[in-house]
């Protein structure tokens, strides 16, 4: 959309939505002040046709102009930094949920592959127990159009029997009538009871037999359905099992890792413990250089030579100690002496100047203020003035 911008009545402006115009940044500033100010003049040219305008009002004009365009600025500046800023939270949360989203997929995706197991699993035992309902309704179906034909024989038979029933009271009215000459017929009669009553017998096994194969099938069914559902457990504990193989796989390779870190540093540290040792050595067999005496320890004892070697120093300290000293009275009893051998000096030229001074003769050193000669220093005096030597 194209925007222009009119002056309002107090001063400020206002976007409007002209898309005919030529859009406010294609003209020049002369050009968009002039047709602004010529659109709202246009009415009042008839009233001031005599009236000029100052060029300081123009300016205080235009300067009103670009203080309002200044404060539109402004505002659509702030308007913008507060939606920027509302973009990047908004960057930030999709950020976070994304970097959510990436953790959880390897989750989800376990649980994915597990809910998809599961879901074909059941659509297989789904369509499994279809096809069985198919199969029972089908068998039933059958066995009612068997039954309903057996019930029709059994009335067809029941009927027949019954009206054969009135031939058996005939012939056992005929029998009786007789006087034994058809007593076979009774043996007939009663065979006949007997094989009746074993096919009875044989139906009544024939249905039980029937019964327990049905139970049994449908206890076979019931142990298939169990032990699949079994296997389909110890698959899911074969997965798990699997999983919990591969992380102990992985800590396997960790502690490999550790292993070897703790290798490399076991070796190192014992590569600097020889070198400790080593220098230990070389600071022994250097003491005892040092000190003229033969090394009595072995190589192989570093505690004893750090041992040696402590109480050497300590030893060491103390006779440096007691050097210092030493030395340090002796330099102060050479410092005494020279005091007392220039005091006795001062005293023997002050002497010799009293002497000669009673004997009236003339110090030529004295009267040219030239130093006195230096006496001549007796073997026992020049013993007394040079340093003593100290042993090591």
């Amino acid at each position: 959309m194209l925007y222009t911008v009119e002056i309002m009545d107090k001063g400020c402006f206002k976007g409007k939505n002209e898309p005919d115009e030529v859009p406010m940044l294609e003209k020049s500033l002369e050009s968009y002040y002039f047709d602004r100010i010529e659109e709202n003049v246009e009415k009042l040219k008839p009233l001031f046709k005599d009236l000029i305008y100052s060029p300081a009002a123009e300016l205080e004009h235009g300067r009103r102009e670009l203080a309002c365009l200044d404060a539109i600025l402004v505002k659509e500046r702030s308007k913008w930094k507060g939606e920027r800023t509302q973009f990047e939270r908004r960057w930030a949360a999709a950020i976070d949920k994304q970097n959510r989203v990436n953790d959880a997929i390897p989750n989800f995706d376990k649980y994915y592959r597990d809910t998809h197991t599961k879901r074909d699993r059941a659509l297989r035992q789904t369509t499994r127990e279809r096809h069985v309902r198919d199969q029972k309704n089908t068998e039933i179906s059958r066995l009612t159009k068997e039954l309903d034909k057996l019930d029709q024989v059994k009335n067809e038979v029941e009927s027949r029997v019954d009206k054969f029933s009135v031939f058996k009271v005939y012939l056992e009215k005929v029998r009786q009538a007789s006087h034994g000459e058809y007593t076979d017929i009774r043996e007939i009669t009663d065979r006949f009871a007997i094989l009746t009553d074993a096919r009875s017998t044989l139906m009544a096994k024939n249905n039980f037999t029937r019964d327990t194969v049905t139970r049994r099938q449908k206890a076979l069914e019931n142990d298939i359905i169990m032990k699949s559902n079994e296997v389909l457990g110890y698959r899911n504990y074969l997965s798990e099992l699997q999983d919990y193989q591969a992380g102990l796989v992985d800590q396997v390779l960790r502690l490999d890792d550790n292993l070897l870190r703790i290798k490399t540093t076991a070796a190192n540290r014992t590569l600097i413990i020889g070198q400790i040792k080593m220098a230990i050595n070389n600071l022994y067999l250097q003491m005892c250089k040092q000190m003229h005496r033969n090394p009595k320890i072995s190589p192989e004892d570093t505690l004893g030579q750090l041992n040696d070697v402590r109480v050497s120093m300590i030893e060491m300290v103390k006779l440096n100690r007691d050097i210092k000293h030493m030395l340090k009275a002796a330099s102060t009893a050479a410092e005494d002496e020279a005091r007392i051998r220039e005091r006795e000096r001062l005293k023997a030229e002050e002497r010799k100047r009293r002497k000669q001074t009673t004997t009236g003769a003339v110090n030529i050193r004295g009267l040219f203020n030239l130093p006195p000669l230096k006496e001549i220093k007796t073997p026992t005096e020049f013993n007394l003035l040079k340093p003593r030597e100290t042993s090591p």
